[in-house]
């Protein structure tokens, strides 16, 4: 949830089985999801009068350019202009799903989501980039992913912090890349709500606990298997993601990964075993220091009403 986009497709505004109208949803991570949306139809003069009072359905089902489900939550018309031959419709969104129709947001259970955090990559302190023997006089580098850090929790989830790599190439050079996230395999399928309160926010305090900084979740991404293949992302607003610091200056306070690395399961597990118990201290906990000189440790994700 990171980075902006916008998705052009057709939206069944007006139900399933009647016409689409065309539109472009725009996501800012900052401000949220908004659709601009179109049907032109018959002209008709009391069509366009008519069609002022338009209200969307709270859940608006669509499909993006490339043919890719999208379902969108919590919609409600901010502005709409009629025309004798056309239709005009601001829609603001609370969340979206891209890759799947939901007929319900409590619909969308998984037992499979992978999380990226905004400090993340720079909490770990783990390069893929490794330098090979120099090569007559000449320096050589060579990308290798790092291995994964599985743990296993009392009630069968796995937690598992992984590695992807991505290079770009143009003409004068090459750049390579990387992006660690948090995989967490459920053992059943639960709503996304539960999901995200109970592992997603939950590792990202331990993240700020540790980080003493700032935490948002840049994306959530759930992978599908069997009959539903490929990946459902989740978007929302994170109000101030957009400022939010991705690297670390050595904060008071901060626990280093590589401090910590052989104990990091243990604590996880803790983490998770005690993190009920311990709810209502660590709430007064981050609360205190984000109302004081105290760097600011939290965790935002928003969820639809």
């Amino acid at each position: 949830m990171k980075d902006k986009r916008t998705i052009q497709g057709q939206w069944f505004l007006f139900g399933d089985n009647q016409p689409a109208a065309v539109g472009v949803l725009k996501f800012d991570p900052d401000t949220g999801l908004t659709l601009d949306v179109q049907r032109h139809r018959v002209p008709n003069l009391a069509q366009a009068v008519g069609g002022a009072g338009f209200q969307s359905p709270p859940i608006v089902r669509g499909v993006d350019a490339h043919g890719k489900a999208v379902t969108l939550f919590g919609c409600i018309v901010t502005k709409s202009d009629s025309t004798a031959a056309l239709d005009d419709y601001k829609i603001a969104v609370s969340c979206a799903m891209v890759g799947a129709h939901y007929s319900h947001f409590n619909d969308a259970s998984f037992s499979d989501v992978r999380t990226c955090y905004s400090i993340l990559d720079a909490w770990l302190t783990r390069s893929s980039i490794a330098m090979l023997p120099q090569n007559a006089g000449l320096p050589a580098f060579q990308q290798q992913l790092q291995p994964d850090v599985t743990i296993a929790l009392p009630n069968g989830t796995t937690v598992r912090i992984t590695m992807s790599l991505n290079s770009r190439t143009s003409n004068s050079s090459v750049i390579l890349g990387q992006s660690q996230y948090v995989h967490f395999i459920i053992p059943n399928a639960m709503p996304l709500r539960r999901l995200t309160d109970d592992y997603v926010s939950r590792f990202g305090k331990l993240l700020s606990f540790l980080s003493r900084i700032d935490v948002v979740v840049d994306q959530i991404v759930f992978p599908q298997r069997g009959a539903m293949r490929g990946e459902v992302e989740f978007l929302c607003a994170v109000p101030g993601s957009g400022k939010i610091k991705r690297t670390l200056d050595n904060p008071a306070g901060l626990v280093p990964y590589q401090e910590i690395a052989t104990q990091l399961p243990d604590l996880v597990v803790n983490w998770f075993n005690y993190y009920e118990e311990m709810e209502a201290i660590l709430n007064l906990y981050f609360t205190a220091i984000a109302q004081s000189d105290i760097p600011v440790n939290s965790i935002r994700i928003a969820n639809p009403g």
